[in-house]
């Protein structure tokens, strides 16, 4: 059963060997580095961990943006042994109703950097809807 966690303490050792396909590593950022920004930006993220049972297969932070009445997906990451067997789907949906319990958020916004096919279409299928190109990146959001 796929479910996410709030990053603690006694996970945190359990997620140190998440890695993407190398062709990804230019996509997102390794977990090590979401770790530190998640220290840095402590206030302002909520960082989860996506266990497949007991085992973990994923890592998304993300960040309320008070001055939009948005949250930003930052990080979201499947590990690559993990990857097409629906996790990133489910860790996505839990994501979602977790984000939506909050009433002060409109609606949830993310970027993925052009040539990343495996987010477009799990943003996509989830109704994610492009509003900005920037350079290398398609921001997309999901009004609620």
């Amino acid at each position: 059963m796929v479910r996410i966690e709030k990053l603690h303490e006694q996970n945190v050792k359990d997620c140190l060997h998440l890695k993407v396909t190398e062709d990804q590593d230019s996509f997102v950022s390794s977990f090590t580095e979401s770790l530190a920004k998640a220290f840095i930006y402590y206030n302002q993220v909520t960082p989860f961990v996506i266990y497949n049972g007991t085992r973990v297969v994923g890592f998304i932070l993300i960040r309320f943006n008070p001055d939009q009445n948005n949250y930003f997906i930052w990080q979201f990451l499947i590990d690559q042994h993990d990857q097409g067997k629906g996790y990133g789907e489910k860790a996505l949906l839990q994501t979602i109703d977790w984000i939506r319990m909050d009433p002060r958020n409109q609606e949830i916004v993310t970027t993925y950097k052009i040539g990343n096919e495996k987010a477009v279409n799990l943003f996509n299928k989830f109704g994610f809807e492009q509003f900005e190109k920037i350079e290398d990146e398609v921001n997309v959001k999901l009004s609620l």
